[in-house]
């Protein structure tokens, strides 16, 4: 009798935020000043800092970067990586869902050299706040009949809860479904790139250039 190997899997790491109460609550401070809007190049309903005078402003992004640090770098290690390999976050900003917001399927992938993103559930109701879902595009699995005899799985929803980080790969496709809660749910997305020795400055060290 043979085996059922596992063939090119994809994968998320999906990790604990410790001072998660900390930053919950210095968040939803500075998030009282901000300036939210629509990206209008996002296929998507909801309020965000994305790209904005606010994102650089008003958000302690260094003091987030610190508080993921150890679940990337265990991600990291996890996944055979290098330990003098850079892993920065260059990239960061807030996302709010009220009812009836979602967020159509989209990946991070670019010409930045995004290697990962990550999804901060940072104010998240499991019982009543929308899923994240991660979203596989490759319709081949129907080709020959293989879904209607096999199982198929071309959406995946991780089970997580307040306080909770998944990290995964740039390319990945996700989405997140409809709000249909009076509650807010509030997130925290970042991109990071993976360097060898070459030195890449923080958002932080950015922000006190640009200051």
């Amino acid at each position: 009798m043979g085996d059922i190997k596992a063939l090119f899997p994809s994968f998320y790491y999906h990790g604990e935020v410790p001072s998660h109460q900390y930053i919950k609550k210095l968040f939803l401070s500075e998030l009282e000043d901000a300036q939210l809007n629509n990206p209008s190049e996002w296929n998507c309903k909801l309020s965000s800092s994305f790209d904005s005078d606010t994102n650089l402003r008003d958000f302690s992004w260094d003091i987030f970067e610190k508080a993921i640090q150890d679940s990337v770098m265990d991600m990291h290690m996890k996944l055979g990586g290098d330990v003098n390999n850079r892993i920065t976050m260059f990239e960061s900003w807030i996302n709010v869902y009220n009812k009836g917001d979602m967020q159509d399927v989209h990946t991070h992938a670019g010409g930045d050299d995004c290697t990962f993103s990550c999804a901060y559930f940072m104010d998240y109701i499991p019982e009543e706040d929308a899923n994240f879902i991660f979203y596989h595009p490759d319709q081949k699995v129907h080709l020959g009949n293989f879904s209607k005899y096999y199982p198929v799985h071309t959406t995946w929803f991780p089970e997580v809860k307040e306080g909770d980080i998944i990290i995964f790969p740039a390319y990945q496709h996700h989405q997140v479904s409809m709000q249909k809660s009076e509650h807010k749910r509030i997130t925290i997305s970042a991109n990071f790139r993976v360097t060898g020795n070459k030195y890449i400055p923080t958002q932080e060290e950015i922000r006190r250039e640009v200051a």
